[in-house]
């Protein structure tokens, strides 16, 4: 029996959430201009495609890349129960095709768990065209010597049935004979939990002010929670644990296009006390644990980058700042009755065991001022920190993220110390290093090398510095003013997934397994034949090393471990 049925939900959500926002529309097509094609053979092939590898990406106006002149119509992919899997179809043309669409075979609405998406262009590295965006569009044209990939995810339902499937793929257009395709699909005897239950630490940093410019709408308004939930959704499909709250205005300055506004509004009476408007706080944290984000909330940040405070003077009705840094009398004086009063707002919410005091990349000495300050003032309130240092400071930070470089790493003890306490450590990238990392410029494989280092090495995740915060326009040019194409978000508007999210988000699976699959080597029933395989995963995992992530392609070594989680699994104690 096929587990995949029809649906139309996700074109309903899409249109529903426009309509509610008078939002740019999120399901027009419209890609920046490229070169001209790439003059082509007297063929008169018209459409063709293949099956071709989701490391690769395809210039839009070029079909002559050998890649694409040796087709294949079936690829096998295997899969646990509960796992995505993510194959690509790449298709080119040398005459014109109008109304291009991918279906199922018989003709009918796709199958819910296997979803298409036409890979969209947009300006990369260099003002490059680089495919890269999971579009929602449903029909395109494809002008003569233009190649255009296709991305297929796979959702396979935990109670499927293991075994073979066969899952038929139609390509149509308006007045020509369809293409078909065939996906081999083996659902192997072992089940990945909901994404919600995974171990993995995934903290990618939302921006939902920046949601809010680029589709006009009013900040916090209904308008923008309609957007938000499925963006969030889409997050919390791959595991986040961490909702990002701004505490205070511009905690990082105005480094990103959208800068953060606080999400409580610290008010000055007119008598000189202090009180604190939460609306905003309570209703992101409300939407973060309807989506099921809802493991931790991380509040930036006590020591802004700029050590200036802005608050609402209601005597005058003007906005003021106080400049304060840490350490000092007017730092204490102004952070001590907002504290107090967080403190004891987060405990009336139930919330105050999973909030973190975050902080980003501050010096040591000053860390140590706030953490002195806040266990005077806030006791228990735990604090999580992006560092460039180690042990130094690891029993006082609850949720501390290591950048990834050469010989800036806690020892195996360390993080097992760690682990113990219930504390959790993950590793960090941001604008750099120039690789491994997940720029537009990035081989895809690099993504889903994040979730294997983190097994490999003994972390337990990773942070990613952001999901969301866009520039002026995504879908038209990924540049930013100072950092890499891509730096700043994984994802684009009308809750558009992209290549780099799908091949984190793999990643994080594979994390899933190894922590399964361990697990299962440490218990009495584990039989030689599967110690033998988890010897060979380990063996893998070793060549998952950034000293030599950084100066090679990942692609074999990636590959190798999906081998080797495959032939464990498959070895499974009965």
């Amino acid at each position: 029996m096929n587990p995949f049925t029809p649906t139309s939900i996700a074109t309903i959500s899409l249109f529903l959430i426009a309509s509610l926002a008078n939002a740019i529309e999120p399901n027009a097509f419209y890609e920046p201009p490229d070169k001209p094609p790439v003059a082509t053979a007297n063929d008169n092939l018209g459409l063709q495609g293949s099956f071709v590898s989701t490391d690769l990406r395809f210039p839009k106006n070029d079909i002559v890349a050998p890649a694409l002149r040796q087709t294949s119509t079936t690829t096998a992919v295997t899969a646990w129960r509960g796992e995505r899997v993510n194959v690509q179809l790449a298709l080119w043309s040398t005459t014109n095709v109008s109304q291009l669409r991918i279906e199922a075979k018989s003709g009918g609405t796709f199958p819910e768990n296997a979803q298409p998406h036409f890979i969209r262009y947009t300006k990369g590295e260099g003002g490059a065209l680089t495919g890269e965006i999971l579009d929602s569009a449903k029909t395109l044209d494809l002008p003569a010597g233009t190649t255009r990939p296709v991305w297929i995810s796979l959702d396979v339902p935990r109670d499927t049935k293991p075994g073979p499937y066969t899952i038929p793929i139609s390509v149509a257009f308006s007045g020509g004979k369809r293409l078909s395709f065939e996906i081999k699909l083996d659902i192997q005897n072992a089940t990945l939990p909901p994404p919600h239950d995974w171990h993995f630490h995934l903290d990618l940093w939302q921006n939902p002010f920046a949601i809010a410019r680029y589709h006009r709408v009013k900040p916090w308004s209904p308008e923008h929670f309609a957007i938000l939930e499925p963006h969030m959704k889409m997050l919390a499909g791959a595991g986040q644990k961490v909702l990002t709250t701004s505490i205070v205005h511009q905690p990082w300055g105005a480094q990103t296009y959208d800068p953060y506004e606080s999400m409580i509004e610290w008010i000055k009476k007119p008598d000189g006390t202090w009180r604190y408007d939460y609306t905003i706080f309570d209703q992101w944290i409300a939407l973060g644990t309807r989506c099921g984000i809802d493991s931790q909330i991380n509040c930036y940040s006590l020591i802004p980058w700029s050590n200036r405070f802005r608050y609402l003077d209601e005597a005058t009705g003007d906005y003021r700042t106080v400049d304060a840094a840490p350490g000092t009398p007017a730092y204490e004086n102004h952070l001590r009755p907002f504290l107090h009063d967080f403190a004891a707002h987060l405990k009336a919410k139930g919330w105050f065991e999973k909030t973190h005091m975050a902080m980003d990349e501050r010096p040591m000495p000053v860390m140590l001022q706030l953490l002195a300050f806040l266990k005077q003032e806030a006791p228990g309130l735990k604090v999580a920190s992006a560092a460039n240092y180690t042990t130094e400071l690891s029993d006082d930070i609850a949720d501390l993220s290591i950048a990834i470089r050469d010989g800036l790493q806690l020892t195996p003890d360390a993080l097992k110390k760690r682990s113990a306490s219930g504390h959790h450590t993950t590793f960090y990238i941001c604008c750099v290093p120039d690789k491994p990392n997940t720029f537009l410029r990035s081989t895809p494989a690099e993504a889903e090398w994040m979730g294997l280092h983190a097994a490999a090495r003994g972390f337990d995740g990773l942070l990613r510095w952001a999901f969301d915060s866009w520039v002026a326009d995504p879908l038209q040019d990924a540049a930013h003013i100072n950092w890499p194409p891509g730096d700043c978000f994984l994802v684009y508007p009308g809750a558009r997934s992209s290549i780099r999210f799908e091949r984190l988000r793999k990643g994080i699976e594979d994390f899933e397994k190894i922590h399964i699959l361990r697990a299962t080597a440490a218990s009495p029933g584990a039989t030689p034949a599967f110690t033998e395989a988890m010897k060979k995963l380990d063996t893998a995992l070793a060549e998952i090393r950034f000293d030599k992530a950084r100066h090679g392609h990942v692609e074999t070594d990636v590959q190798a471990v999906r081998d080797a989680i495959d032939a464990a699994t498959a070895a499974l104690p009965n």
